[in-house]
C-alpha cells in the first residue's frame, strides 16, 4: 500500500523529505524544460540554430582569438566526446567553423570561427536573450533574479567561471 505524497515545496523540519526532493526535481526540471522548448523554437524560427550549435558557436566566438581547443568547447557544451565531434564537422560542412593547427603541436587541431558563423551568431544572439528575456527574467522581480543567480551559483558554481554570467539589467520592468 503507497501513500498518498503530499508534494508541497520543501520547508520546514521535513525539508529533506523524499517528497520534498521529488517536488524540488520535478520543479526544477519542468522549469528547465519549458526555457528549453521555448529557447529550441526561437533559434530554429530565426537563425536556424539548435541549442548546441548555438552554444558551441557562443564558445568558440566568445574566445578572444575565435580559435579554441576542442576540450575546452566540451567543457561548455554538454555532448559527448563523439556527438561533439559530429557537431563540428556538421558546423564546418555549413561553413560556420573551420579547423585549424592549433599551439605548437602541429598535430593538434583547433576549431575557429568563420565570418559566416560569426555574422550567424550575432543574429542568433539577440534571439537568444529575447528568448530567455520573455521565457525567464522578465517573470520575475528585480530580487527574484538577484536570488536566482545565487542560488544557481550554490547548485552549479561552474556558472561562475569565465565570466559566464552577464549582470542582468536593473531596468526590466518588475
Amino acid at each position: 500500500m503507497f501513500k498518498r505524497l503530499d508534494l508541497g515545496f520543501m520547508v520546514g523540519p521535513d525539508q529533506h523529505s523524499y517528497e520534498g526532493c521529488v517536488r524540488a526535481y520535478t520543479g526544477l526540471a519542468d522549469a528547465a524544460d519549458a526555457v528549453t522548448r521555448h529557447l529550441q523554437e526561437a533559434l530554429a524560427q530565426g537563425p536556424g540554430l539548435s541549442i548546441v550549435e548555438f552554444d558551441a558557436l557562443l564558445t568558440i566566438g566568445n574566445d578572444l582569438a575565435g580559435r579554441i581547443g576542442l576540450s575546452e568547447v566540451s567543457r561548455n557544451v554538454r555532448l559527448s566526446q563523439s556527438a561533439l565531434s559530429r557537431l563540428v564537422d556538421r558546423l564546418v560542412r555549413r561553413g560556420l567553423l573551420r579547423r585549424v593547427a592549433f599551439g605548437s603541436d602541429r598535430r593538434s587541431v583547433g576549431i575557429e570561427i568563420t565570418a559566416m558563423g560569426r555574422a550567424l551568431l550575432n543574429e542568433a544572439v539577440p534571439v537568444h536573450a529575447e528568448c530567455i528575456r520573455a521565457s525567464l527574467l522578465d517573470r520575475l522581480t528585480v530580487e527574484e533574479r538577484t536570488a536566482l543567480k545565487s542560488i544557481l551559483l550554490k547548485i552549479a558554481p561552474k556558472s561562475q567561471e569565465q565570466d559566464r554570467w552577464i549582470p542582468i539589467p536593473e531596468t526590466t520592468q518588475d
